[in-house]
């Protein structure tokens, strides 16, 4: 190659290298790795043939430039790998952390999917249990109710003293007319008479205290009778208890006060020689005195 070949080459390479700065300003600055290897060998080469158009050199200029070139093309290419290297290590680390991630997202949605599906498995045997109660209370009434059927209707011995009226010879008046045709009555013993039995140590005491009005039954209802009549009567439901209080006191006589009891002893089934049975009945009848 002579000179002036050597010359245009080396003008070439340097617009080339101009070009490639006036673009670099143009973009505010190197971009990337690659760019920036491609200028750095654009000037490189561009150096070098400086170099080569000073023909005033020596031999041993020469071959130090050349020396000092290839030292800097190693620099630059182990540059090149380390930075090949810790890009290769970076994208690692990132994929790492990415597959972690995603690790953590799955485990989470399958720990959320077990909790829903604990959740739900507790609602339903919550819902069984709910409706097991539900139909053992059915099947309570149900029975209950079959009990109150069955059961045939008695008559209080309370009852047939009041409602059936009395002659003076101590035989029952027909109440169909009242007057000539008269049965003796079945003897059975009054309600006042089953209080007497139950309390023989004092009848005088008792029998001043049994004939004493009373104004309310709330009232008088002492707090152990209360206990005893809603656990004997009432099955507990204290209630229930309160709303046939209120009911009784309500009453306008003693007839429409002993229909009630009527109703409330075969809805509750109560035994009708028990004493709870005995006193309640007899507290409602003093309300009425």
């Amino acid at each position: 190659m002579n000179s002036f070949e050597h010359n245009g080459n080396f003008i070439e390479e340097i617009s080339q290298v101009i070009e490639v700065l006036e673009l670099i300003k143009k973009n505010n600055g190197i971009k990337s790795d690659i760019d920036r290897d491609i200028v750095l060998e654009l000037i490189r080469k561009a150096y070098v043939n400086i170099l080569k158009c000073n023909n005033t050199g020596t031999a041993e200029e020469q071959a130090k430039l050349l020396k000092e070139e290839e030292e800097r093309n190693r620099r630059e290419q182990e540059e090149r790998e380390r930075l090949e290297r810790e890009e290769k290590a970076r994208q690692e680390q990132l994929e790492r952390e990415r597959i972690a991630r995603e690790e953590e997202e799955r485990k989470r949605r399958e720990q959320e999917e077990r909790e829903r599906l604990a959740r739900e498995e507790k609602a339903r045997q919550e819902q069984l249990e709910r409706e097991r109660i539900a139909r053992e209370e059915e099947e309570r009434k149900r029975k209950e109710q079959e009990a109150a059927k069955t059961e045939a209707p008695q008559t209080s011995p309370e009852l047939f003293d009041i409602f059936t009226p009395i002659s003076e010879a101590g035989k029952s008046v027909n109440p169909e007319n009242g007057t000539g045709k008269q049965f003796v009555k079945t003897e059975k013993k009054s309600l006042n008479d089953l209080l007497q039995e139950q309390n023989p140590e004092k009848p005088s005491l008792y029998s001043k205290i049994q004939e004493s009005k009373i104004e309310d039954l709330a009232k008088a209802i002492s707090l152990n009778d209360k206990f005893l009549f809603i656990k004997e009567l009432f099955k507990n439901q204290g209630e229930d208890f309160s709303k046939a209080i209120k009911l009784l006191n309500q009453c306008s006589n003693l007839e429409e006060a002993f229909a009630e009891l009527e109703k409330m002893k075969k809805f509750y089934l109560w035994d009708t020689v028990s004493p709870a049975y005995l006193t309640f009945c007899d507290l409602v009848r003093r309300r009425f005195l």
